[in-house]
């Protein structure tokens, strides 16, 4: 009885192994196809929000609100700076998205090192 268990999960897992390995490919490529497509909207997001920061501080330096003596507001000067500081947020995950994108592209077999070094623990 032990003998026919023992045969039969080895046959399961030599046709698992074919499977897995028949597979591997295409899960790899999968997996590359996600994480470009991954980076590429991650980059669009930050550089559009690196846009829109710098799009309000130009505007609102070309169009200050004015008190009563004719000097700036506190807040139209805060408007002018305040998004360009926080714009400075997004340009370090841009320089990692392109790092990714670039590992993908130039040394997939890095890439994949390095995802599987990541998701190993």
């Amino acid at each position: 009885m032990n003998q026919e268990l023992v045969q039969k999960i080895i046959e399961y897992l030599e046709k698992s192994e074919c499977f897995i390995l028949s597979q591997a490919p295409d899960f790899i490529q999968q997996l590359m196809n996600y994480e470009s497509l991954s980076c590429i909207i991650g980059m669009s997001v930050c550089g559009i929000i690196i846009s829109l920061a710098v799009f309000i501080s130009v505007f609102s330096i070309c169009n200050p609100r004015k008190d009563e003596h004719g000097f700036r507001t506190l807040g139209s000067t805060y408007l002018c700076f305040m998004p360009l500081i926080a714009s400075c947020m997004f340009i370090l995950p841009i320089y990692n998205y392109a790092s990714m994108l670039i590992k993908i592209n130039v040394a997939p077999k890095v890439f994949l090192l390095e995802y599987m070094m990541r998701y190993k623990r």
